[in-house]
């Protein structure tokens, strides 16, 4: 297992981005009449979960790893919150369709070939 300065810090991160999904259940499952200091703490989980994905993810397009994954999950992570990333996240998942009907050569919006 490669160990270094590099490691532990994408593994902090990717531990602060677990917290983010006790971010998502507080607000998911906390009442709309909770405190406000409750539902912001619940926001600040999410957002700095979803950003800190989205940083690994970033990282690990170009180190090995699953770059594209990571950097989605952190969109839709912050998605949740931004309108910016879900314009980012809409256009990820346009690229994603793109690479996967080269892949398979299928023709957009056409029948798929014949095999």
């Amino acid at each position: 297992m490669p160990d270094g300065p590099w490691v532990w810090l994408l593994a902090g991160i990717a531990a602060v981005g677990a917290l983010a999904g006790v971010g998502l259940l507080m607000r998911r499952y906390v009442p709309e009449d909770a405190p406000p200091a409750v539902q912001q703490a619940a926001r600040v989980l999410v957002v700095l979960g979803g950003a800190s994905l989205a940083l690994v993810g970033i990282a690990l397009l170009f180190l090995p790893g699953p770059g594209t994954v990571t950097l989605a999950a952190g969109l839709a992570l912050l998605a949740t919150e931004f309108v910016w990333a879900r314009r980012w996240l809409q256009r990820l998942r346009e690229h994603a369709e793109d690479a996967v009907n080269k892949v398979t050569k299928k023709a957009p919006g056409g029948p798929p070939p014949d095999r």
